[in-house]
């Protein structure tokens, strides 16, 4: 069955224009398929409906075909409510498996709204625009917010020029979903010899005389595409004594203002108007040279197909032209708004033939290498086929990036890892910024953070706001925790939207919450067996309750799945999948050696680091930790500790560290950026980690890659990435007398140390995160 695929565009044919023939050239190349277009009618003796070609256009509204070029702009916003109406209906009747905006013009509106309505029908952007972001930002004028949501929310952007390609970025559309594909030419028609026969007499029909060289030019008559400077240059050159005939295809509203300089410096220039495609190489054919001194352009199909007919080219290095002219080459470059210097290239070109012959032949070479419709056409049967079936996940978190802990490294990998697979990745957290919503993206990732500066509960209603409006567009919602102000709304918004629930296992958020908030000291084992307050409980139950109903559990390691089954979850819904960090591409990387990093950190080369990387809550130990470095510097009095991380109890850590005048060898060091983390850890001679809880520690595998040796608890998830004796030394939680002697033995033993690095590289090698992506796919839906 034919897939069947929905266009929109402000113009087509007979309303000709680059994009509307770069359309037609790739539908009738595309049999397979089942093309509807949506158009305006700027003429009432159009017809309503017709088929051109392999694509079913239906026209809306009834414009003025004139000047305005797009009729009035009362007009075009009739064309957005009338477009989006009939391609409402449209769908409905024929369930399109694409819909397609030709440019990011009110042409958009409808299929951003077709999207909204729609969701799960993927939304296909071709940008070919040729004018500047400050230009189109004025053209949008109060509507820019509107029209950037065109660049975030399609799931996939066609461009034809690298040019293109930044100016989307800039709009917002994540660079993973934009492919770079040019406008072509129809070699069969472009050719020269076709039209050689009758161009003396073709030449006689336009009035140029024999002998008198001809330069044309093919374009809209705007100001974008320097016509105006071209005139002033081959006035420059009348001015010389040098005669020549200037060709100009198009319309636009420059048209009356170049006519009347033309006819005042009794230029010869012959306006020939709107040409049929088919007869531009006839044009062409009597012409010497292609001359466009843009002020912006998106790519220049017209340049192409000069270069398919044989005719040497100058042009301005500007927008996209240098994907396809090399100066030279393929072509003359001139300097932008530069008239003498045009003046000049005009004549340099026609004073050596032996270059003009070189320009037309490769530039002829390379139109038919790599601008083939042919070879064009099958990149859009590639995408076609690709893009119904790309999977979309909202990813929900409380933490990202440049927040530090397990849930945003974890984030930030899938981020990275999901779109460079084909998957589309929206990501719903929160952040620091003002009382606002902040979109932007990381890796490959749409982000949206709610700000923390909201009050608690507004800011969490805003998150589940922002997880109903983007679940709606997505296959699957998949939480990085069970928390209540990220796992819960992500849960709720999920059901709302139908989608799939899937939820990662990182602890027990009601036993978090006890710990921080509510003086619980009991393990998380112990925790499993009691029963607490009436707000613990009613907590555990919430958790419990929404986690139960998920569709699928991930559990970073077997302690945390033993955990959810005593929720009452079957085992057949749990996926152990371990954590990761990019342990390879750490250690292919340039780490910095302890002189270095200590360099940088202006920490002395002579004395003992300890580095303790953990948030700050009661159940990590950090006041052990502190306690053992003091006991510890009866052995080694020079020795220091840097606590890296933030938390609630960070202000009590501070005023334990001067009431034990701890001052001068325990350093707290807040949240820092993961790059100075690194820095850090290479510096450091032991990293300690005293937790009475762990699920799975990232911190543990990014010091096995960093060859710092490991001493940490021997609770949760951490026996099953340190064993004990081979890469690291597990002690008993808060034993202050076995943390102190892990430190020693690893700080003073050499042979101990060298044995646990080399171990513990080789093991952080076993948790890649293509391992860990793989098995979340296969998991995922």
């Amino acid at each position: 069955m034919k897939q069947k695929i929905l266009i929109v565009s402000l113009a087509y044919i007979p309303f000709v224009g680059g994009a509307e023939l770069a359309v037609k050239d790739i539908t009738d190349r595309l049999p397979n398929y089942d093309f509807d277009l949506i158009t305006y009618r700027f003429d009432r003796r159009w017809q309503k409906e017709e088929r051109i070609g392999n694509v079913r256009v239906f026209r809306v509204c009834i414009g003025r075909f004139g000047d305005a070029y797009y009729g009035r702009t009362f007009e075009k916003f009739l064309f957005i409510f009338f477009a989006s109406l009939k391609g409402f209906f449209l769908h409905r009747q024929n369930r399109y498996s694409i819909f397609w905006s030709l440019m990011a013009s009110r042409a958009s509106a409808p299929v951003l709204f077709l999207k909204f309505c729609f969701p799960r029908v993927p939304f296909f952007l071709t940008i070919q625009e040729g004018d500047t972001p400050e230009y189109a930002h004025v053209r949008a004028g109060i509507f820019l917010p509107l029209w950037r949501m065109v660049f975030r929310y399609a799931d996939k952007v066609q461009v034809i020029s690298s040019y293109l390609k930044d100016f989307c970025i800039h709009e917002g559309a994540p660079s993973h979903r934009i492919e770079i594909i040019p406008n072509g030419v129809d070699l069969s028609i472009f050719s020269r010899e076709i039209f050689d026969n009758d161009s003396r007499e073709f030449r006689q029909k336009l009035g140029i005389r024999d002998r008198v060289p001809v330069i044309v030019s093919a374009s809209r008559l705007v100001p974008k595409n320097g016509i105006d400077i071209l005139l002033r240059a081959v006035q420059r050159l009348k001015n010389e004594g040098e005669e020549f005939a200037v060709l100009l295809l198009g319309f636009g509203p420059e048209k009356e203002r170049l006519e009347k300089y033309a006819l005042e410096n009794g230029l010869s220039v012959i306006f020939a108007g709107n040409v049929e495609q088919n007869e531009v190489p006839r044009y062409f054919a009597v012409s010497d040279v292609f001359v466009r001194p843009s002020r912006s352009e998106g790519l220049g199909s017209a340049f192409l197909e000069a270069m398919a007919a044989g005719l040497p080219i100058i042009a301005t290095p500007v927008g996209g032209i240098p994907d396809f002219l090399t100066d030279r080459k393929t072509g003359l470059f001139v300097k932008p708004e530069d008239d003498g210097d045009l003046a000049k290239k005009i004549k340099e070109l026609f004073n050596n033939n032996v270059l003009r012959q070189a320009l037309a032949d490769e530039g002829k070479k390379m139109a038919e290498e790599k601008y083939s419709w042919d070879i064009i056409a099958r990149e859009f049967d590639k995408i076609f086929l690709e893009l119904p079936h790309a999977k979309k996940i909202l990813l929900t978190t409380g933490i990202f990036p440049p927040d530090i802990g397990g849930s945003a490294t974890y984030s930030s990998i899938l981020a990275r890892e999901l779109p460079e697979r084909g998957y589309r990745l929206s990501v719903v957290t929160y952040g620091d910024g003002g009382a606002r919503n902040e979109p932007h993206t990381y890796g490959g990732a749409d982000i949206v953070k709610v700000s923390r500066k909201y009050p608690k509960g507004v800011r969490h209603a805003v998150f589940f706001l922002q997880c109903v409006w983007r679940a709606r567009f997505n296959d699957a919602v998949l939480s990085a925790d069970a928390s209540f102000g990220g796992g819960l709304p992500a849960f709720l918004a999920a059901r709302c939207a139908g989608k799939k629930f899937i939820v990662r296992i990182t602890g027990e958020y009601s036993w978090e919450q006890g710990s921080t908030r509510f003086g619980i000291t009991d393990s998380l084992d112990d925790f499993q067996k009691k029963t607490y307050g009436t707000r613990i409980e009613i907590m555990r139950k919430i958790e419990h309750w929404f986690v139960r109903r998920a569709d699928a559990v991930i559990a970073p390691s077997e302690y945390l799945k033993k955990i959810v089954i005593g929720w009452g979850i079957f085992d057949k819904n749990i996926r152990v999948i371990y954590n990761a960090i990019p342990a390879r591409q750490c250690l292919e990387s340039n780490i910095m050696s302890v002189e270095e990093s200590r360099e940088e950190l202006k920490i002395s080369q002579k004395i003992p680091v300890f580095l303790s990387i953990a948030r700050l809550v009661p159940w990590k130990g950090i006041p052990s930790v502190m306690n053992a470095i003091d006991m510890l510097r009866r052995k080694f009095p020079d020795a220091v500790l840097y606590i890296i991380g933030d938390g609630p109890e960070k202000d009590n850590f501070q005023k334990l560290i001067i009431a034990r005048h701890f001052e001068r060898f325990v350093f707290l060091m807040g949240g820092l950026d993961q790059n100075t983390v690194r820095t850090y850890m290479s510096a450091a001679d032991v990293l300690v980690l005293n937790s009475s809880y762990e699920g799975f520690s990232h911190q543990l595998i990014e010091a096995l890659v960093h060859k710092i040796p490991v001493a940490a608890s021997n609770v949760g998830g951490n026996p099953e990435i340190i064993r004990n004796g081979h890469n690291g030394i597990l002690f008993a939680y808060n034993n202050e007398k076995e943390i102190v002697e892990a430190c020693i033995e690893l700080y003073a033993n050499t042979s101990l140390r060298k044995k646990f690095v080399e171990n513990g590289i080789i093991d952080a090698l076993s948790f890649t995160e293509d391992t860990m992506i793989t098995e979340l796919i296969k998991f995922l839906l």
